[in-house]
């Protein structure tokens, strides 16, 4: 039996993947269609790395027919990914079950394969064959990179409808989603050179090393998942609780654009709750009040203490200062906090409410 560190590692990971997606499938506290598609695809990143696993540290030399058992599961990552992106971002997917096709062609690929060698006595020509394992390479490859930037599609387009999205409705962060995917086109890349490398290369000992990395890249990923489901569920839980809490009073359409006086245009931003958008900006503030981004920047400037940029932090850090100190939220977490008062980061948060207060927002918690 070959056994190193790294194997050590990596069938950790793998033990990980596998203990998460068996709780969050069997625990109805998490059964939602967002939790199921992301446990799906840290199982399938565990068992593509379990079948690797067992053919380095050489127990699959002990199990019969161990060849025979490969299942493409590369094929239902990047799927059931964007089947999570979808599900977690509430946007619509046309066709979404094709994603799935490549998978079933291959696993009916390695059924074939399987007949041919136990039932048929080896008909097919082993070159053939052969031809057929570089193209499922090359084409899983070529698909990977496919789905990645699909999926980056969807998340710019769920990123583009945001930006006008409605106070009610909770504008869910995407940039740890990107993460993941960034961290998914570094392991393609890898794979992508182990498999030219693997072909024209000469140095076992870096081929060897290489595929190590890539194993253990899986893992990394494996661990990140599992951390990144739970903690921005929470969030999103918490900002939703958040908002459930401000009441949004009844709108006023202003009747003319030239009544709008300075405190008119405060109090649209108030009593609307604008400034709780993350995105909000002179150009949206332009669209609700039918004026210029011109003359709402020069109304600020001269019949206003502070300019637009000031005056909204000052509303959020306002409303961050309500949340921070009611007893109901004193195990809520600063990040969802800050999300909710519309900053769109915890840095921005962290640094908007240093300037304002004196103080970082969790000093500010413990003094209340």
């Amino acid at each position: 039996m070959d056994f190193s560190i790294f194997n050590l590692l990596i069938i950790t990971g793998v033990i990980n993947g596998l203990i998460f997606g068996t709780v969050v499938l069997l625990n109805p506290k998490y059964q939602s269609k967002p939790n199921r598609n992301i446990t799906q695809v840290a199982i399938y990143l565990s068992l593509n790395n379990l079948y690797y696993w067992l053919v380095d540290t050489g127990y699959s030399v002990n199990i019969s027919f161990y060849e025979y058992l490969y299942v493409p599961w590369n094929l239902l990552i990047l799927p059931f990914y964007i089947y999570f992106v979808v599900s977690y971002l509430r946007i619509e997917l046309k066709k979404g079950k094709l994603f799935l096709i490549p998978f079933y062609v291959f696993f009916l690929f390695h059924v074939i394969i399987l007949i041919n060698d136990l039932v048929l006595g080896g008909f097919l020509n082993k070159e053939i064959i052969h031809l057929c394992y570089y193209i499922e390479e090359y084409v899983s490859i070529l698909y990977t990179v496919f789905l990645i930037y699909k999926t980056f599609e969807l998340i710019r387009k769920y990123e583009k409808n945001a930006v006008n999205s409605l106070h009610s409705d909770v504008v869910i962060s995407t940039r740890w989603l990107k993460q993941l995917l960034i961290i998914g086109v570094i392991v393609c890349s890898i794979w992508v050179f182990l498999t030219m490398y693997s072909q024209y290369g000469n140095l076992r000992q870096f081929d060897v090393i290489g595929k190590y990395f890539l194993w253990l890249s899986i893992s990394i990923l494996i661990y990140w998942l599992g951390y990144s489901v739970v903690y921005h569920n929470l969030v999103f839980r918490q900002r939703t609780d958040l908002r459930n809490t401000i009441a949004i009073k009844e709108k006023k359409t202003p009747k003319t654009a030239s009544s709008l006086k300075i405190n008119e245009v405060k109090d649209l931003i108030t009593k609307e709750l604008l400034f709780l958008n993350p995105n909000f900006s002179l150009s949206l503030l332009s669209e609700k009040s039918n004026l210029s981004e011109g003359y709402l920047s020069q109304l600020f400037s001269d019949h206003s203490e502070v300019n637009f940029s000031s005056y909204v932090n000052k509303l959020r850090i306002s409303k961050a200062k309500e949340f921070l100190t009611n007893p109901k939220f004193k195990n809520y977490t600063i990040v969802s906090i800050g999300l909710e008062s519309g900053f769109n980061s915890k840095s921005v948060f962290y640094d908007a409410f240093k300037k304002y207060t004196g103080m970082t927002p969790s000093e500010y918690r413990k003094m209340s």
